[in-house]
């Protein structure tokens, strides 16, 4: 690692996760969860739950069976 990456890294914020989210990230991160690049709305939340499916930004659709979610609090 360079000084420069070093001081960047120094200067990015920390986020506090749990184990199984940071499982949930990394699947994300390594394409498991494809189409996903991110956790789910609420509306794609629904359309697994109720449909085993995903729709992608083209409209295709993709079976997922198992929501990829993050949850919330109010801070």
């Amino acid at each position: 690692m360079t000084i420069e990456e070093k001081n960047e890294f120094d200067t990015l914020e920390v986020l506090d996760v749990e184990i199984e989210q940071a499982e949930y990230i990394q699947t994300i991160a390594q394409g498991w969860a494809a189409p996903l690049n991110r956790f789910m709305n609420e509306e794609e939340l629904l359309e697994v739950i109720h449909m085993k499916q995903i729709t992608d930004s083209d409209g295709k659709k993709h079976l997922l069976s198992v929501p990829i979610t993050q949850p919330v609090t109010k801070v």
